[in-house]
């Protein structure tokens, strides 16, 4: 066994010291969050050293162990699943190191700042390709001084370094420095603070390190500065990209999947705000509701005012879009089927539903579904066009 394996069974055989004793349970609430940080600084320099193994790799490395690449020794060796896999192989590749064919030395990594705030457990995987994601995506028409520039910026966000996030916060400032003459300037004041350049750490007003989120963020920030002309290949990109699928039936209920444009997003995110706004009461709930009308009931449980709402927030924007498309059928401006407004068709024997027994169908799946869909069904469209039961 190797020193490097060697210590990291003697980290392993600590932590499960540290589990079994059950001494967990009994912290306060200090305490747990004290241990919560160290876990996550533990979890982030696991992180470095799982990329760091990968990125030092040949491409053969995963095949002389009998897998069909490093995306099955990862599975195999972590026990984790195929996308964490190849979240750590892009991680990988994003600090890996070439070797000089001249010189035989490594030569700086494409991600040089974030490399060393990983390997310093600053930033964990998916900081680091949150912070790379958005500039990645345009590295066709962003140079190699303005990548180093934000490379630094979002280096120092993730140690919790404010500059380059004060520089990005909308008064300009940023824009009108030059990436390369910006990188100087750091450089000079890191210089001036005592902070060296092997921690990656410019200059320094303390603040709380970034989150993943924060890191996207700023990251998407730097790439609309520094490639303005990014939103039409992005535009274009999602254009294409554009997609809408019903599912199968599976347990009673359609998946709905797809990828929307940002304005069709924001057009659905206005509806939902819209039907479930606390003055209008939210969007209807689909099937047939009873409310009780005794006075005699628990005074403790009684809603007179319909400020309970026992849906879960997906719960009801699903009621939302259901009675967004209720309105859009009736409208006149929606095409017609035959002649008539689409109508949604529910088929029910009669018997059944005088007896309350027994299932409904509706078109397109034939899914069954319960009677109280058709009594809806035929209360809320009685007398209109929109809906009708059969």
């Amino acid at each position: 066994m190797n020193s490097i394996a060697g210590t990291l069974a003697q980290v392993a055989s600590v932590l499960r010291a540290v589990l079994s004793d059950d001494g967990v349970a009994g912290l306060s609430d200090g305490e747990r969050a004290e241990v919560l940080r160290g876990f996550g600084e533990v979890s982030r320099l696991i992180d470095a050293g799982i990329v760091e193994t990968v990125a030092t790799a040949d491409v053969e490395f995963g095949h002389r162990f009998g897998c069909r690449g490093m995306n099955e020794l990862l599975q195999r060796a972590l026990l984790t699943d195929a996308p964490s896999a190849s979240k750590i192989v892009k991680a990988a590749d994003l600090v890996h190191r070439e070797v000089s064919l001249v010189s035989g030395e490594r030569l700086p990594a494409r991600w040089p700042a974030l490399r060393e705030a990983l390997l310093d457990g600053a930033v964990g995987i998916a900081g680091v390709l949150a912070a790379t994601n958005p500039i990645e995506y345009a590295r066709t028409r962003i140079g190699v001084d303005e990548r180093l520039w934000a490379d630094e910026a979002l280096a120092g966000h993730a140690r919790g370094l404010l500059d380059a996030a004060d520089s990005a916060d909308g008064d300009g400032s940023i824009a009108d420095v030059d990436p390369a003459e910006q990188t100087d300037a750091d450089a000079d004041a890191a210089d001036d603070a005592d902070t060296t350049a092997e921690s990656g750490a410019g200059p320094t007003h303390p603040g709380p390190p970034a989150t993943a989120d924060d890191l996207r963020l700023l990251s998407s920030t730097l790439a609309m500065i520094l490639d303005p002309d990014g939103a039409e290949p992005t535009d274009r990109d999602a254009q294409q990209g554009r997609f809408l699928n019903l599912g199968r039936l599976h347990k009673g209920a359609h998946r709905l999947a797809g990828s929307v444009t940002p304005e069709v997003a924001a057009q659905l995110q206005q509806i939902f705000d819209a039907f479930n706004n606390p003055k209008v009461g939210g969007a209807p709930a689909p099937g047939v509701t009873f409310t009780e009308t005794d006075d005699a009931g628990d005074v403790f449980n009684t809603d007179p005012r319909n400020v309970i709402d026992p849906r879960a927030p997906g719960q009801k924007r699903h009621d939302a879009l259901a009675a967004a498309l209720g309105i859009a059928a009736r409208h006149e401006a929606m095409p017609t089927l035959g002649g008539a407004a689409p109508t949604l068709v529910v088929h029910v024997d009669a018997k059944d539903l005088a007896a309350g027994t027994g299932w409904a169908t509706v078109p397109g799946s034939g899914a069954p579904v319960p009677l109280s869909v058709a009594a809806h069904t035929a209360c809320v469209h009685r007398g209109d066009s929109a809906g009708s039961v059969r």
